[in-house]
């Protein structure tokens, strides 16, 4: 801290907790539209801008520079890959002109008091007690939000409320806020940044507070205090101005920091006792070439360099996409075996991820970056091969972003990068171009803050996106000794990948948790319900169960039970993956277990039940995937209990119930077993159906001398009467006639020759829902027509 400082704290506190967005005004020019931020449009502006922000430059470290015999070693695709374009040049620069005009155009919103109200109260303003102002970022990058929060006054003086003035002094805007929150007399300030075109210096100037007695000022610059962040641009501080975390506001109690005249720390909580409590809630910090994780999942995004489409380097009978994605997969394998720890690959196959030959390699590895943006990266590492056309060159050489635009990213990236290189080296791989290195770009493209942007795009590009990549060139497939010693077998590759996670893992500090509790079971409960079982882990408190509908997508939780099963109910005919994880009485888990898929066995639909002969029925199905076999359930009441009446295989869909009476309704229903477990699915709806029974023959008599008459016994129900015909009693009989129910029940079966024996015998048929049944044939008749 600054002895010239009065005063400066930092407040942690979930009584300062505020969702609703403050105000922004132009300070005197009350009810004129302004915009709250212009793009630079003259050399004194750029000047005024150089002189306020001190740009940071990557020292030339020994160990960063490409020796000079192996400037030109890299001639495979990557440089292809990876280069710059112009349009990304173009992108950053603006059109004074249309700004100008956006701006004529842009509202603000007015702050709820006119100039002579803030003329009067400024007359009567008084120097007030500025105990602490605290802001939030150094730097925000649009869309983004800054809070600032302030204790103001005497403890016990609650505030009406509160106004933060600011000036932009790249512009020379001069801004009001409206506090957004007070609790007593502690304010929380809240400003939003959307456009490039609020791009600038920003600077708190003054507050002021009213009381319901009076109102107050207090000047930041009369109290020896320069309180100073850039949006879209990069601005040094005091570590005292800034706000560790606006999370902690939530997480942690009130820890204020102050000082007495002669610069004396009051309290008994310092900065890094503050810092240290911040760790402790789950924040990042970095350390010299180590980070400290708090308790937050960390998502890594794996990046196996080319693809069938945009093919890598060849050497040696080394294909590099097809040995990157081989080393990607074992670092990803070895990687979950660590606690929270999520991994995804911006590709599974040989194909291109993102439109193969439509797209250039280019805007494939944007999509790449792009993807591991959407799933929110911590990091992103992308694998590659080295190649040259001489054989000489060989050994490991990383990547990692340079220190310009956002240092944080370039520190992280280096101190990653150095892990991963010395995993690699202790594999007996060579050292090339220092291990670790960094390439700027060559066409002099740049970062938003005007810096020297890197040459490698995913590295640039996940520089702004928010996080650092690495690019690990890990042998040369050029070389013959390399290729043999390192690449000639999935066994070799693996210990590069298992290498590569080791060092993520040791620079993050990541670690084994326990024993990882693996799913032994899914089985179906019914067509929306799966019971997840694994195995027991001795210590565990509970256990967390993730589920997805995508074995690489993203997981979510969906309970957390005591004992090793879960019910979860899920949609029928959809595939699911689980993990599961256990959790020990510290709070601490496991890593997830292996993913595990499962789907429900889908509820049956019985298509018909017809009467198949007296006293039979026959109850088909449609077939279930997956299943081993179908149990079929009857009812003589649709509502009654239901036994059990027979199992049947998967290779059958149909049943004939010959333990019926006739003339009777009976219900069916049928369900699906198999899978894990001997798992079953829904019971079908209830279908119905009944069995027709047989008519007789009354007589067979002559009614001319070429026809026969057949009279038969009337069936209840009877859809129709179908009539067969043979000339011998065990013969060939064929149809010559069906009537339908409702007629008489006879018929006249017309020329016959005369003197000849004719054999008859009917089926009685009935109809259920649109199918036909029937009742098998009566005993035969004959007769002679005379």
């Amino acid at each position: 801290m600054r002895p010239s400082k009065r005063v400066i704290a930092v407040i942690l506190s979930a009584c300062m907790i505020f969702s609703s967005a403050g105000t922004q005004v132009q300070a005197g020019n009350e009810g004129q539209p302004q915009s709250p931020n212009i793009e630079l449009e003259t050399s004194n502006d750029l000047q005024e801008l150089e002189d306020a922000v001190e740009m940071e430059k990557e020292p030339a470290l020994e160990e960063e520079q490409i020796p000079e015999e192996t400037k030109n070693l890299k001639e495979n695709a990557d440089a292809k890959e990876n280069e710059n374009t112009e349009e990304d040049k173009e992108q950053k620069t603006g059109n004074s002109r249309e700004i100008k005009e956006e701006i004529k155009e842009k509202e603000v919103f007015q702050a709820g008091r006119s100039m002579e109200e803030a003329i009067v109260k400024e007359k009567t303003q008084e120097e007030g007690t500025l105990k602490y102002i605290m802001q939030e970022n150094t730097y925000i990058q649009t869309p983004g939000v800054q809070n600032v929060a302030a204790e103001l006054g005497e403890t016990g003086k609650a505030i009406t409320g509160a106004q933060l003035q600011y000036r932009n002094i790249t512009t020379g805007q001069e801004m009001t806020v409206e506090a957004v929150g007070i609790v007593e007399n502690m304010v929380r300030f809240t400003m939003e940044y959307n456009s490039e075109n609020q791009k600038g210096i920003y600077q708190l100037e003054r507050v002021t507070w009213q009381t319901s007695e009076k109102s107050y000022v207090a000047d930041l610059k009369k109290l020896g205090m320069k309180v100073v962040y850039g949006v879209n641009c990069q601005v040094e501080t005091e570590a005292d101005d800034l706000l560790v975390d606006q999370n902690l506001l939530e997480e942690v109690e009130a820890n204020i920091v102050t000082m007495d005249q002669n610069g004396r720390t009051v309290s008994e909580n310092s900065v890094a006792e503050v810092l240290e409590q911040a760790k402790a809630a789950g924040k990042n910090t970095f350390s010299g070439n180590s980070f400290t994780r708090g308790a937050k999942n960390m998502v890594i995004v794996l990046d196996p360099g080319h693809d069938s489409t945009h093919a890598g380097a060849r050497g040696n009978g080394c294909v590099e996409e097809d040995l990157v994605l081989k080393i990607a997969t074992y670092c990803k394998a070895e990687l979950q075996k660590y606690n929270l720890v999520t991994v995804y690959m911006t590709r599974q196959t040989k194909s291109c991820p993102n439109g193969g030959s439509k797209v250039t390699s280019a805007t494939c590895n944007a999509a790449r970056v792009e993807f591991a943006r959407k799933k929110g990266a911590d990091v992103y590492v992308s694998f590659h091969l080295n190649s040259s056309a001489s054989s000489t060159p060989r050994g490991v050489g990383i990547y990692y972003p340079n220190g310009n635009y956002k240092e944080d990213i370039g520190k992280e990236g280096k101190g990653l990068a150095t892990e991963i290189y010395k995993k690699l080296k202790a594999l007996g791989l060579s050292t090339w171009a220092g291990g670790i290195l960094i390439r700027n770009s060559e066409n002099n493209t740049l970062y938003p803050d005007g810096s020297l942007a890197d040459y490698l795009a995913v590295i640039r590009r996940s520089k702004e996106a928010g996080f650092p990549a690495v690019l690990i060139e890990h042998a040369f497939l050029s070389n013959a000794a390399d290729a043999s010693s390192f690449l000639s077998s999935d066994a070799k590759l693996k210990k590069l990948g298992v290498a590569d996670a080791e060092g993520i893992a040791k620079y993050y500090n990541l670690s084994l948790k326990g024993k990882v509790s693996e799913i032994t079971s899914i089985q179906s409960r019914n067509s929306k319900k799966l019971r997840i079982k694994w195995g027991e882990t001795a210590g565990a408190a509970s256990y967390q169960v993730y589920r997805s509908t995508s074995e690489e997508g993203e997981y979510s939780k969906v309970a957390e039970v005591d004992g090793n099963t879960y019910d979860d109910k899920v949609k029928e005919g959809v595939t699911y993956y689980y993990k599961v994880c256990v959790v020990y009485a510290g709070g601490e888990k496991s890593a997830y277990s292996q993913p595990y898929a499962a789907q429900t066995l889908a509820k049956p639909q019985i298509t018909k039940a017809v009467s198949k002969a007296t006293r039979k029925l026959n109850i088909s199905w449609k077939k279930v995937e997956n299943a081993s076999q179908y149990e079929i359930l009857r009812s003589e009441k649709k509502e009654g209990k239901y036994v059990k009446i027979a199992t049947v295989g998967a290779e059958k869909n149909s049943y004939t119930d010959g333990n019926i009476k006739t003339q009777k309704n009976y219900y069916y229903k049928v369900r699906a077993r198999g899978g894990e477990k001997n798992g079953y699915s829904d019971y079908s709806p209830v279908y119905s159906g009944w069995a027709v029974k047989k008519t007789k023959i009354v007589k067979v008599s002559p009614k001319t001398s070429t026809s026969l008459s057949i009279k038969w016994k009337k069936v209840n129900n009877a859809y129709a009467y179908r009539i067969q015909r043979s000339t011998s009693k065990k013969g060939k009989y064929r149809t010559v006639a069906t009537i339908k129910a409702g007629r008489p029940t006879s018929y006249e079966d017309k020329g016959l020759q005369t003197g000849k024996r004719y054999y008859y015998k009917i089926e009685v048929r009935n109809r259920v829902d649109g199918k036909n049944g029937c009742s098998g044939y009566c005993g035969a008749v004959s007769g002679k027509a005379v």
